[in-house]
């Protein structure tokens, strides 16, 4: 397992999707600094870096803590980043709307939980029982 740098939670802010690519915002939880992405390869390839060792490349929009909005206009996650192992990550992620909390073993089971949020999220909310890890 390989140590976790000390931007492993963010909170992931999803503003948009369209024709399946998320877009948004994410925020470091010891940083002020707002980060756009614009599809969820990009979020989880400039996190990545800095997972391995990269400093924080310019934030789209430098601003005080006290002015930053936390809310995605469809959906929120607070992402906690527990272990890298072989350059994959395991955590947990919390849908903040529903207060939805589930674990996650790999990138790509993280990014089956949050497509199953957001592509409901666009019509109407979904129940947070609805979320469910794929097997």
């Amino acid at each position: 397992m390989e140590q976790i740098s000390k931007y492993s939670t963010i909170i992931l802010c999803v503003d948009a999707v369209e024709n399946n690519v998320s877009k948004g915002r994410y925020y470091y939880s010891d940083l002020a600094d707002e980060y756009k992405f614009h599809s969820m390869d990009h979020f989880l390839l400039e996190n990545d870096s800095l997972m391995n060792g990269a400093a924080p490349r310019n934030p789209s929009t430098p601003r005080k803590s006290n002015d930053i909005l936390l809310n995605g206009k469809i959906a929120t996650f607070k992402l906690r980043i527990l272990y890298r192992h072989n350059n994959d990550w395991q955590g947990s992620i919390m849908w903040l709307e529903t207060r939805h909390e589930v674990n996650f073993r790999s990138t790509l089971e993280l990014l089956s939980i949050i497509h199953q949020a957001l592509i409901p999220a666009q019509k109407q909310r979904m129940s947070p029982s609805s979320l469910k890890i794929a097997k």
